[in-house]
């Protein structure tokens, strides 16, 4: 479901041609210049995070579980992001300019004070090229993105989320219910039992959006503040809307597990009718992760644009998004797909 549903959409296809998917990683801190550790702003297309890590780990004489990064970067993207590593004071940093091959390059390297660690990143800024756009179709995303920047934009997990074949929460309750052994590798088992959480915060925002819920504070919520992060209930809706209103605070909705708060009021009964619908009970919930709120919707920056792209039938979307955000449910807002989703099946990694 969209949340701009009375605005139509602009039609057209997200190909799978790397230069058509830009992504850059907007950084939470500048290297410092000094340092036992080096920041290396790679840029690689048509290539996985974790093959560019094992590249520069060989070309830098390191391990790879010693090689940081802040975030994972789309396989089908010309995507440009940091990695760090640890370097003696003492000792010359790697020349990585020649050894990494044609789809991945070494564009700056700098010494720093620590190594990078996941979430160290603001967000990420995206140029994505959207082909096959009937007449008419620039026009229409240009009115849609004028009003996303207004309300905002929700904040669902993309298809990306719930594995190559889509069937990653399908599997989490084989898993807790012990019909399939877990994978050993943690990582993986993580990744599994996040899609069923994923799969119950999708489904409670779709709720709040059919009931007109999205962008109104009620009485129960957990309202995050988009500057902060910081999360408060609300008791007096009267006074939290207009700040709803200002894209200052916004509502969240249940990622569930053992330690998630839940929300009070009508927010809460929505929110466990949702769990009831997807056979989350106790037993389940004690088995998933840790759990948390996610808010609901992202403030989407105001120098987001559309503009003509390199052909008659395209237009160029620009836009920042926070660490977290799925680019393609922007998309998704614009071109309206059949489908639900934006990314052709070659495009799930």
């Amino acid at each position: 479901m969209f949340l701009t549903t009375d605005l139509p959409g602009s039609g057209g296809v997200l190909h799978a041609d790397p230069n058509d998917f830009v992504v850059e990683e907007i950084s939470a801190y500048d290297p410092s210049g000094e340092g036992e550790h080096v920041l290396v702003l790679i840029e690689k297309v048509g290539l996985t995070t974790p093959e560019a890590i094992r590249r520069i780990a060989q070309a830098a004489g390191v391990q790879e579980g010693d090689v940081g990064r802040a975030g994972m970067k789309d396989r089908h993207a010309r995507a440009r992001q940091w990695l760090s590593f640890q370097v003696p004071i003492k000792k010359e940093l790697p020349d990585l300019s020649s050894t990494l091959g044609d789809d991945l390059r070494v564009i700056a390297i700098e010494r720093h004070d620590n190594k990078l660690k996941r979430g160290h990143l603001r967000g990420n800024r995206f140029t994505i090229t959207v082909r096959d756009v009937p007449e008419g179709g620039l026009e229409k995303a240009r009115a849609t993105m004028a009003h996303l920047v207004v309300t905002g934009v929700p904040n669902a997990f993309g298809p990306q989320r719930f594995g190559k074949y889509g069937d990653n929460a399908v599997e989490a309750r084989k898993i807790l219910r012990k019909e399939r052994p877990a994978p050993r590798d943690r990582r993986i088992k993580s990744l599994i039992l996040s899609a069923l959480q994923s799969e119950a915060f999708n489904a409670v925002l779709e709720r709040r959006i059919a009931r007109g819920w999205l962008t109104t504070a009620l009485a129960g919520d957990w309202m995050q503040k988009h500057g902060t992060g910081g999360l408060f209930q609300s008791t007096d809706p009267a006074v939290d809307q207009p700040r709803v209103d200002a894209l200052e605070i916004s509502p969240t909705g249940l990622l569930p597990g053992t330690k998630a708060y839940r929300a009070d009021g009508e927010p809460g009964k929505m929110e466990e009718e949702v769990l009831a619908e997807l056979g989350l009970d106790a037993k389940m919930l004690a088995g998933l992760e840790e759990g948390t709120r996610r808010v609901l919707r992202f403030p989407l920056d105001k120098e987001a644009k559309i503009e003509p792209g390199p052909t008659p039938d395209s237009f160029v979307a620009s836009f920042a998004l926070p660490s977290g955000a799925y680019a393609t449910v922007v998309l998704g807002e614009l071109i309206k797909p059949a489908s639900g989703h934006v990314l052709r099946e070659e495009m799930v990694d």
